[in-house]
């Protein structure tokens, strides 16, 4: 998705010198950006976008390509408002330039992807439609371009839980993929796991399992059993195991997916904190509650020194330790770091987030333990509103939020 140059960019020999140093700036935040330095691609994103507005002006395609670039690393810094408005001017130019239209699906694309992270669907489905609308145009049916915004589709269509529509797009990239690269190739395995996820949600254990494992063995193939990509495939098995109350080979598997990743990136990264994470979610469910808290507690440690204390790995994993503190009954514990939690979710993802209303109503059940009934009332009627406004009318979250908000009215009454 990074671009270096814009679509339908003139010949090299026909460039400017003005032409050729924007397009060099360009090169150099995109070799940046695959080295995985965020920090330093973020500054020569920034430094490219002022250079060629001075040199060129608005409106020439360097510029476009500066502008999308710096809006896709800011992106990847969950700093979205900054970067929907780059995006949008780059967007405005591209459909300004004659036989733009392979940039402007990229702009499109870009702008889905990212309004689909941070919740608003509908202007991410709208925007993924009309890409799709405009690469069907340029390409073959079965070619990646077309197959990647089904890829995207499926994914925008799972997270809101509109499983036919994410089944329907997710096997058309994954048959084109397939088609293109033969059945064992990584990049099919990736599209094994998003058809896995949807059959995962749905409760079809069976035919999810057969999709892990497929791209597990794939995976392994290609990488060997000590790879980050088979540490998470073997993460993804764990999971299912565990929501099918299979807990010997869950934790079998989370404990492979550890190693694995330990192996592949060090003990203090932050995929090493996350699976750290999803063992200590395993044993309380489990009943062990010590063991649970200690691994939860070192995952939000090494999480918090790899990637900050306000990442959204973070709250994700002082939500976990805060559940096992209600079934602790230790209330003010919990209340204390899923307050923090909330926090950093609506700092990161704005305040009209599924997660934040999540977040708010485990508050809310610690807040209801400590004794703040009115306090807890608030919470979930926030949390209430906040599905109202982002989920599907018969989200089954609705009804949870709604029941739980009756059941503190039904309280206060017989007091």
């Amino acid at each position: 998705m990074f671009a270096s140059v814009a679509a339908g960019q003139a010949e090299e020999a026909s460039l400017s010198p003005a032409e050729m140093l924007a397009q060099a700036r360009n090169m150099t935040t995109l070799q940046l950006f695959e080295t995985g330095d965020t920090a330093a691609t973020l500054v020569a994103a920034r430094e490219a976008v002022q250079a060629n507005v001075a040199q060129l002006g608005d409106g020439h395609e360097q510029i476009a390509t500066a502008r999308f670039n710096l809006a896709i690393v800011l992106s990847l810094t969950t700093a979205y408002e900054e970067a929907e408005q780059l995006h949008k001017q780059a967007l405005a130019a591209r459909r300004a330039l004659p036989g733009g239209e392979e940039a402007v699906a990229d702009s499109l694309l870009a702008l889905g992807q990212m309004n689909r992270n941070r919740g608003h669907y509908a202007d991410a489905e709208a925007q993924m439609l009309e890409a799709l609308d405009l690469r069907m145009g340029l390409h073959a049916p079965k070619t990646f371009p077309v197959a990647q915004v089904h890829d995207e589709l499926s994914r925008l269509y799972r997270v809101q839980d509109r499983f036919t529509e994410a089944e329907e797009h997710g096997l058309v990239a994954l048959r084109t993929f397939e088609v293109n690269l033969g059945p064992s190739h990584p990049l099919v395995a990736d599209r094994l796991r998003e058809l896995a996820l949807i059959h995962h949600n749905v409760r079809a254990y069976d035919k999810a399992e057969s999709y892990y494992l497929r791209a597990y063995y794939i995976v392994e193939a290609a990488y060997g059993p000590e790879a980050v990509l088979t540490g998470r495939a073997l993460g993804n098995l764990a999971a299912l195991y565990r929501d099918k109350q299979d807990i010997e080979r869950a934790r079998t598997y989370y404990e492979r997916s550890l190693t694995a990743k330990r192996a592949a990136l060090g003990g203090t990264h932050p995929e090493v904190g996350v699976a750290l994470r999803d063992l200590g979610r395993l044993e309380l469910e489990a009943g062990d509650r010590a063991t649970a808290e200690d691994l939860l507690n070192q995952a939000v440690t090494l999480l918090e020194t790899a990637l900050g204390p306000d990442s959204q790995a973070v709250a994700g994993t002082l939500g976990r330790l805060a559940e096992l503190y209600i079934a602790d009954s230790r209330f003010a514990e919990a209340a204390s770091l899923q307050a923090r939690a909330a926090m950093i979710l609506e700092d990161a993802l704005g305040a009209q987030h599924a997660d934040v209303a999540t977040a708010l109503s485990n508050l809310a059940v610690a807040r209801q333990g400590e004794g703040k009934r009115e306090e807890a009332r608030d919470l979930y009627a926030r949390a209430l509103a906040i599905r109202v406004a982002v989920l599907a009318p018969d989200h089954p979250l609705i009804a949870v939020a709604r029941d739980a908000l009756a059941a503190v009215d039904a309280a206060e009454e017989g007091d």
